[in-house]
């Protein structure tokens, strides 16, 4: 149950959803069961469009249900930001459920480095036993996240914790193609706000990937890596990433772990399957050397009297409300 709405809390944790009504409830049972101060932070979840009963749940768990007819997740989040007023906001997913001391992690993780933006340990459970999900594992320990998360200030959605000011004074999510939750911690990054890794703020994740869906995400992630790592783009740059084709497999990988020996049609069966991953990831960062980031957004204005306006300026160019009113995106 949320704190009365009189009350302004210091933290919001926002979930976009969209027909999550087998993950929902456990993932807002986490959240109400936080060791940070119950007064202390509200749960927003804002409805994408689901057709199951996501809504229903969410109402009888008592948490804020806002509703965004635009089909994103980042335009789910902005419509949270939107229709809050606390310092702090805190990201996660309706299928990741956070560890009872995650806010409290995140939140002395910021003020004991004066941050404005950090990111916490997401750990995924597998669910699905296949090459896919286990790389997906091997590749998100504390140590590679601490760098992908401070030396290369790429924070995830999925735990993400930031500072309002950074949306007062740079500007909301950016909607894009992929890779808004990156693009976010760049832009702070490049304005002087780095980020910072809490690695006891823990969320779990399971994972149920598929070996393609695992590709594909390697693909995304690595062209929204690319497209937000102010690089530039054009027929110059492409064919200079020409010059990173995944020619060599790098097998060293393959059998470095403790797991059990492998059989020789296994250990062949991985190798060709972190093959196709390096590939994939080489296709991402090429298809955004060529292209650049196509924006889905007109970012959003409201002025003194109320009135929605947009304008075909850039992210950092506007500012958001504060204690806006609960409106529907439907």
């Amino acid at each position: 149950m949320n704190p009365p709405s009189n009350s302004r809390p210091l933290i919001t944790v926002v979930i976009p959803a969209l027909n999550e009504q087998d993950h929902i409830g456990q993932c807002l049972a986490a959240l109400f069961d936080q060791t940070f101060p119950r007064e202390q932070y509200q749960v927003i979840v804002v409805d994408n469009g689901s057709v199951d009963r996501t809504c229903e749940i969410v109402t009888q768990a008592g948490a804020r249900l806002l509703h965004e007819s635009r089909r994103s997740a980042y335009w789910a989040r902005n419509r949270a930001i939107e229709n809050s007023d606390s310092t702090w906001l805190a990201f996660t997913d309706a299928d990741c459920f956070p560890d009872p001391h995650w806010l409290s992690n995140l939140h002395q993780c910021a003020k004991r480095n004066n941050a404005w933006i950090v990111g916490g340990l997401t750990k995924y459970d597998i669910r699905c036993d296949n090459l896919g999900n286990r790389l997906l594992c091997e590749t998100h320990q504390p140590s590679q996240l601490r760098q992908t998360i401070e030396t290369h200030h790429c924070v995830a959605g999925g735990n993400l914790f930031v500072r309002r000011e950074a949306f007062e004074q740079l500007g909301l999510f950016r909607v894009i193609e992929s890779g808004s939750d990156i693009e976010l911690s760049k832009r702070l990054s490049q304005a002087g706000f780095p980020s910072f890794f809490a690695e006891d703020a823990v969320v779990r994740h399971q994972c149920d990937l598929s070996n393609w869906d695992y590709l594909r995400r390697t693909y995304r992630i690595r062209k929204g890596q690319r497209r937000h790592s102010g690089q530039p783009c054009g027929v110059r740059p492409a064919i200079q990433q020409l010059r990173k084709l995944p020619w060599r497999p790098g097998i060293h990988a393959v059998g470095a772990d403790s797991k059990p020996a492998r059989t020789s049609t296994q250990w062949i069966a991985e190798w060709a399957y972190r093959w196709a991953n390096r590939w994939a990831g080489f296709l991402g960062e090429f298809n955004a050397s060529i292209r650049p980031a196509v924006s889905l957004d007109a970012p959003t204005r409201i002025d003194p009297a109320g009135a929605h306006k947009t304008h075909p300026s850039p992210a950092h160019e506007f500012r958001i409300p504060v204690a806006a009113g609960e409106s529907s995106g439907h």
